[in-house]
């Protein structure tokens, strides 16, 4: 895979430009009676009208987090979420 610059690059207002240019959010835990991991996929604009004129659609990922349901555990799992996404995993297969 070749060098890339805005992987490592941040400043003050990185996550808010990089946002406008990628299609998924960085996935995140909800702790509560049960716990998930949620990411996000952007919506194209043309298929907006089909989910409310909604920008995001959000995913929850469960996969074992409430059986252990710790925080190493819970890290781990939003790693090979984020991996997944990197690479290019969009949901469909």
């Amino acid at each position: 895979m070749p060098f890339r610059f805005l992987k490592n690059y941040s400043d003050q207002n990185s996550d808010q430009i990089l946002a406008r240019y990628v299609n998924w959010k960085q996935p995140k835990l909800y702790k509560g009676k049960r716990w998930w991991v949620e990411y996000q996929f952007r919506i194209p604009e043309e298929l907006r009208h089909r989910f409310n004129g909604d920008k995001w659609k959000g995913y929850r990922v469960f996969e074992d987090i409430n059986r252990y349901k710790s925080d190493e555990y819970a890290e781990f799992l939003i790693k090979a979420i984020r991996y997944a996404l990197e690479q290019g995993f969009n949901g469909s297969g």
